[in-house]
């Protein structure tokens, strides 16, 4: 095993000397209604929105119901919510499949994640012959309730994999899935959003979010189109997620294989110095590169997917010289700022905990933009006069709230700066 090997629990270094991700400079502030918006969580993750609305100093939100099977988030969603909350966590208590949706109490929005293995490549793309999918149909009788009792949205966020037909069907599962809870939820307007992480956070990674919207209680008032508030140009880059501090590899430690892969990435990079020029490059040392796995090279300043099982990836920067002068696998710990989160969330997770967390959840800010879209749509609403819909406060109750917003955007950007002129001195004095 390629370094970082570290036992379950125990941390090579305090997370504290992990960089924070810089990304609420990228999205608008979100606005305030004259009540919590209280949510239902029925295949929750590590519940990435709670914790970007908590980055954004947002406290109008409120998660009602929370499901989830994974026991060892549980420190994380109570440290999160506090110990008052209905959380179900746990293989069978927060199993969806054994959980009574229809018994919830009415919710303003559900956001949810269902289980993408039947749809990705890695899982063999099995659909409704892989038992994960059956959660699926727990997601669509949630939303089918509250639909009735009045829910204005729900959003649920999956594999691009969703949408492929494979060879004898006629539809892909999501066609299959949409048409279903049309039948079922008719008064829900449906849209498909692909979002990029990269427009946020340097890592790649396309998801398909699938927003809806009551117009039964909330008239015909589409939910806007979302695009980032600032460019991707402006988000934090690759190296102002990486700790500066840890030790280069011992590529001895390697395993032949590991070695053999990492030998051909350094000679194909080498050999494109002269068009492809000084820069990171990021790819799977556990894959072979010259069987076009999944997982290529990348040169555009991202790392690859995070999924539960590429703790592997590997990161190079190669300087104008043809030198490497940064050549080490990724830190768990760098995972949580790829994915959007502070580097807190590794203390109260094991080594197998944080890559199952940060490989399954939401990645933080696309989550929040996608969330911050329909409080907009909601605000539009109420300004329909719609008694049900809860009202935004005041300019002068705004006030205050955008004050506090608009000194921690400048905060943000201050520190962005701050970053890039560490990694200037850094290379100053001939580090990478």
């Amino acid at each position: 095993m390629a370094y970082p090997s570290w036992r379950a629990g125990e941390l090579p270094l305090d997370t504290n000397g992990f960089p924070i991700p810089c990304w609420t400079h990228l999205i608008e502030a979100l606005p305030i209604l004259g009540r919590p918006i209280t949510l239902a969580c029925p295949v929750g993750g590590v519940d990435a929105l709670s914790h970007g609305l908590k980055e954004m100093k947002y406290d109008n939100c409120v998660v009602k119901y929370y499901c989830d099977v994974d026991v060892e988030l549980e420190p994380v969603l109570r440290a999160l919510h506090g110990s008052g909350a209905g959380l179900l966590v746990g293989p069978e208590v927060g199993n969806i499949l054994h959980t009574d949706v229809e018994s919830w109490e009415r919710v303003d929005g559900i956001v949810c994640g269902p289980p993408c293995p039947p749809f990705s490549t890695s899982g063999k793309r099995k659909r409704s012959e892989d038992q994960r999918s059956f959660v699926y149909k727990r997601v669509t009788d949630a939303i089918a309730r509250q639909g009735q009792l009045g829910c204005f949205f729900f959003v649920v966020e999956n594999v691009p994999g969703v949408r492929h037909v494979p060879s004898g069907s006629l539809a892909s599962f999501q066609n299959e899935w949409v048409d279903d809870l049309a039948r079922r939820a008719p008064m829900f307007h449906i849209q498909e959003w692909m979002m990029q992480s990269a427009a946020f956070v340097p890592q790649n990674r396309r998801r398909l979010y699938i927003v809806g919207w009551n117009w039964y209680a909330l008239g015909c008032v589409p939910v806007p189109p979302l695009t980032p508030f600032r460019a991707a140009v402006s988000r934090a880059t690759l190296a102002d997620v990486l700790h500066r501090g840890l030790p280069q590899v011992d590529e001895a430690s390697l395993t032949p294989q590991q070695k053999l892969n990492l030998a051909m990435v350094k000679n194909k990079l080498l050999a494109n110095l002269q068009t492809s020029g000084e820069g990171w490059a990021t790819f799977s040392v556990d894959r072979d590169p010259s069987k076009g796995y999944n997982d290529p090279l990348r040169r555009d300043g991202c790392v690859n997917t995070l999924r539960t099982h590429n703790e592997l990836t590997w990161v190079l920067y190669m300087d104008r010289l043809g030198e490497f002068a940064f050549s080490r696998c990724l830190h768990p710990v760098e995972r949580c700022a790829l994915q959007g989160f502070r580097p807190e969330l590794a203390n109260l997770l094991s080594k197998s905990g944080l890559l199952r967390a940060t490989g399954n959840s939401f990645t933080v800010p696309v989550v929040v933009a996608v969330f911050g879209q329909c409080l907009k749509a909601l605000v539009h609403a109420s300004s329909l006069s719609e008694a049900s819909v809860p009202r935004p406060i005041s300019s002068a109750q705004r006030g205050d709230h955008e004050n506090v917003v608009s000194v921690l955007r400048k905060t943000r950007m201050l520190n962005i700066e701050r970053h890039k002129i560490a990694i200037l001195d850094c290379e100053a004095k001939g580090g990478c």
